[in-house]
């Protein structure tokens, strides 16, 4: 059975590292894993750039006299919600109180760290796993959203390994499918023409990997693969599941209650991650204005499992109506054509869907034409798919036919 501290990623910023290092003893002995930085910046920067499921933070560090504050600030400011425990040692009643109003999840004295951490961080951690998976479905891009609610509906231990597999395979090819749009094309190492015919889990899994290495690689794509696998064990697990799926597939396999724990930690590790530190969204353009100056897009947000909400975004260019947007920290807004794209349901309603592959035939320019996921993860909804939608880039990122 995995423990509630087995693989979690803890931050810890304080000033005092020795000490820091001494009162999370308890933490490391259960199996967490724990980053030490010694100033606000220094954890601003890592959680910026790193996947992590709790902060620990001391109130009197750089960069300012109570940089604990300070840190808060800036994930308020972010609509970072990563929980954090405040350590509180020479700040008094004031600042735990300004900390618990700048969204700080609890707090513990400093000179009884090492008693209270570890039942403190586990309580959290509980909570927060507990919720993960409804967040998902409720906050994540509409296409990993309606994975996440099949996967709750789940019931039996087949279903539950079945429905799980699928729910990694969404992720995976969700965070390719934003890298390859998003990114300057380079080949992927392995990549064969031929694969992206019916890409298989693993190959979505290598894609997503090597996305992940490649420092050109738009940074919401990486970050997604790595609230999914940010280390070499998570990815060692993300590769036995792919072994596991291609077993169960040709009969050498059955689900046990263990694949079934394995991908439940996953998952929850994931949409933690996803849903508290990470800004990630696709939202369909419909309308543009110009000033002069700048442009106006209104959009339709495509978020959960709800009806698309509106939105209005500032860009730096034109954009056509009906194509997908990324929203994500940078706000540049990336156009995610020809990976994603927008139709219209038989209600009225907009819906995004998926590239699933491509066709065995190409344009006059030899460009391969793009096949789509049938719905964005609705059951029973019919959708008149695009056609004869070319990615002229797909032999950039491919090493042979």
């Amino acid at each position: 059975m995995i423990t509630t501290l087995s693989g979690t990623r803890i931050l810890v910023a304080d000033d005092q590292p020795d000490v820091a290092r001494t009162f999370c003893s308890s933490l490391r002995a259960a199996g967490a894993k724990i980053q030490h930085v010694a100033d606000g910046q220094a954890a601003w920067d890592a959680i910026c750039s790193q996947p992590f499921d709790l902060m620990l933070v001391d109130m009197k560090m750089p960069p300012e006299e109570w940089g604990g504050l300070w840190l808060l600030e800036q994930l308020a400011n972010a609509q970072n919600h990563i929980p954090v425990l405040v350590l509180s040692g020479e700040g008094g009643k004031p600042q735990v109180i300004k900390a618990m109003r700048l969204g700080a999840a609890d707090w513990v004295d400093k000179d009884s760290a090492a008693e209270q951490l570890h039942p403190a961080c586990t309580k959290l951690l509980t909570e927060a796993n507990a919720a993960a998976l409804q967040n998902a479905a409720e906050q994540l891009p509409t296409p990993l959203a309606y994975r996440f609610a099949r996967y709750l509906r789940a019931t039996t231990t087949d279903t539950q390994v079945s429905e799980g597999l699928h729910t990694i395979e969404a992720i995976l090819r969700f965070a390719s499918c934003i890298g390859m749009a998003a990114s300057r094309p380079h080949p992927i190492p392995g990549l064969a023409m031929s694969k992206l015919h019916r890409p298989s889990m693993g190959t979505w899994r290598d894609i997503a990997f090597s996305l992940g290495r490649q420092a050109e690689t738009n940074a919401t794509a990486k970050r997604t693969v790595q609230a999914l696998a940010p280390d070499t064990p998570s990815r060692t697990t993300v590769d036995a599941l792919v072994k596991l799926r291609n077993d169960i597939f040709h009969g050498r396999a059955t689900p046990k209650n263990s694949d079934r724990d394995t991908i439940d930690w996953l998952l929850r590790c994931f949409a933690h991650r996803a849903t508290t530190t990470l800004r990630l969204g696709l939202t369909v353009a419909t309308s543009m204005r110009f000033d002069g100056a700048a442009y106006t897009v209104d959009t339709l947000l495509v978020r959960g499992t709800a009806t698309p909400q509106p939105a209005t975004h500032h860009v730096d260019r034109p954009i056509v109506d009906g194509t997908i947007l990324l929203v994500d920290e940078t706000d540049s807004f990336p156009d995610l054509t020809p990976l994603f794209a927008s139709v219209t349901s038989p209600a009225g309603e907009v819906r995004c869907v998926q590239f699933d592959g491509i066709l065995d035939r190409t344009d006059s320019d030899g460009h391969p034409v793009v096949k789509y996921a049938s719905g964005d993860g609705r059951d029973g909804e019919l959708l008149n798919l695009p056609a004869a939608i070319t990615w002229p880039a797909a032999h950039q990122w491919t090493t042979s036919p």
